[in-house]
């Protein structure tokens, strides 16, 4: 006899014929090539299960590459179930009437629903042109919710209208959107930086492949916006700050950069306004000092000005007392005749040399280790030791070549002067007198203005800022954006 063939099992061989829609989704989605799909060619869940495929795309979810396992699927069924059971009829105000009656009259009711479509990849090739992959599969995604949340008929059509909404997710893809209807309540409550909020907690799970918990935590967040309403203003200040909060520091750093600018250009400006003074001061004394009628108003330390306190008696040109006149001095030094007081509010300190500082600072220029207690810091004499002084003598009794030489020699005294002056000035005011300029301003041969030499208005500080802001006109570029509107997602 012939060997009779063994018949295999008929109820394993069922068994094995059943699964096979499930192998091939296992197969799809881990080993085999992954099918693309298209708004066109993804299914629409059924009502009643009629086929093993359909338990893959039932009622308000759809999953047809079985991406989620069997204990996921049936919370997820269970959470929209519940939603459906607790959340059918949402009480909102409207009123196209009036919107201030809320008494029971104007209040609607509505049925809201939602809908979950999950799928292993998109088909981009009618998107992709090889720029930017990242911004095709944003705008693949968001065509694919708004197409399927339309193709399903996710929601209700009232008066005010649809009420559906529809999270869809391409799992390869990394894209996540809800997409909603443009029921008049979704606009006040689910807002589209709430939808923002709802994507972005989704993410970490998303990341974890969690892509259950991730739904069921998306669904449940609608339900509390839902529940809560509009958003609280301390929810929208928030908000507001998330959103805005790196443009409002940028702006506040800016605002604070520009006024610190504001007030440091200020005292600048100021600095050099109260240089160029003393230097027109130095021009101006110069002036007086050649027609013999120079008479030292300010401490040569501090070059404040002293104060006048009675009449000063003006040095003629005759008058060779001037400051070493001893009608002004006592035995110690110091002014008998009190017609000013230094700018601390003291009586002047007058050396025997004939110059004059206030106490104050005299004394702190003596105590800081700046100069010698016994000498003058001006002309260097030694201010403890009598100097001869020329008594004044009849006009007819002076000879022409010793007014000459008394003149030259005040002359002389007033250039010492002047240039320990413009060496405080420059201790001063270090940004706007320099020492180079110095060693020109003292040379013999310069008879120029200071306050109108070009090395030193070239520092002003406006100036300066005139011709940057001149320069940097040029440079000005402005820039665009848009927005779009519908579904909102993005990518994990």
């Amino acid at each position: 006899m012939g060997m009779i063939p063994q018949r295999l099992p008929v109820i394993p061989l069922l068994g094995f014929l059943t699964s096979l829609p499930y192998i091939e989704c296992e197969v799809r989605q881990v080993g085999g090539k992954v099918e693309e799909w298209t708004p066109p060619s993804y299914p629409k869940p059924v009502i009643s299960r009629k086929t093993e495929l359909d338990m893959y795309c039932y009622d308000k979810l759809c999953d047809p590459d079985n991406l989620l396992n069997d204990s996921g699927r049936g919370m997820i069924a269970s959470k929209i179930e519940d939603f459906l059971d607790h959340h059918i009829k949402y009480k909102y105000t409207i009123s196209s009437e009036s919107k201030e009656n809320t008494d029971e009259g104007n209040v609607s009711t509505v049925p809201i629903e939602i809908g979950v479509a999950l799928l292993q990849k998109m088909d981009l090739s009618s998107y992709q042109d090889g720029s930017n992959v990242d911004a095709a599969i944003m705008t693949a995604a968001k065509d694919f919710a708004i197409s399927i949340h339309d193709s399903w008929g996710v929601g209700s059509v009232t008066s005010d209208g649809d009420t559906g909404i529809l999270l869809f997710l391409s799992i390869q893809d990394r894209a996540f959107f809800i997409s909603k209807g443009d029921f008049v309540g979704f606009g006040s409550v689910l807002t589209d930086t709430r939808i923002d909020k709802i994507v972005e907690s989704a993410k970490p799970l998303l990341r974890e492949e969690e892509y259950s918990r991730a739904i069921l935590d998306s669904i449940q967040h609608i339900e509390n916006y839902l529940e809560s309403g509009p958003p609280t203003i301390q929810e929208r200040g928030g908000d507001f700050l998330k959103i805005n909060g790196s443009f409002i520091l940028f702006a506040a750093i800016t605002s604070l950069f520009m006024l610190w600018n504001k007030y440091v250009v200020r005292n600048q400006t100021r600095a050099y306004a109260m240089a160029q003074s003393h230097l027109n001061d130095i021009d101006r004394g110069r002036a007086l000092a050649l027609q013999d009628r120079y008479r030292s108003t300010s401490c040569p330390i501090c070059l404040d000005d002293f104060q006048m306190n009675g009449p000063v008696r003006e040095p003629q040109s005759n008058d060779n007392s001037s400051y070493n006149s001893e009608d002004h001095l006592d035995n110690n030094g110091s002014n008998n005749n009190q017609s000013m007081l230094g700018s601390d509010g003291l009586p002047v300190k007058l050396l025997r040399c004939g110059h004059i500082f206030d106490d104050t600072c005299w004394a702190e220029w003596v105590s800081s280790g700046s100069g010698d207690i016994r000498r003058c810091p001006i002309c260097q004499r030694d201010v403890g030791t009598d100097i001869n002084i020329v008594q004044q003598q009849p006009n007819n009794q002076i000879e022409a070549d010793d007014r000459r030489d008394q003149r030259n020699h005040r002359m002389v005294a007033y250039e010492r002067e002047r240039n320990f002056r413009l060496m405080r000035l420059a201790r001063r005011y270090p940004r706007y007198i320099r020492t180079d300029q110095i060693q020109r301003w003292t040379q013999p041969n310069f008879d120029d203005k200071l306050a109108t030499d070009r090395s030193f208005v070239q520092n002003n500080p406006r100036s300066n800022i005139s011709q940057n802001q001149s320069n940097s006109r040029s440079n000005v570029q402005s820039f665009g954006g848009g927005s779009s509107s519908g579904a909102r997602g993005g990518r994990w």
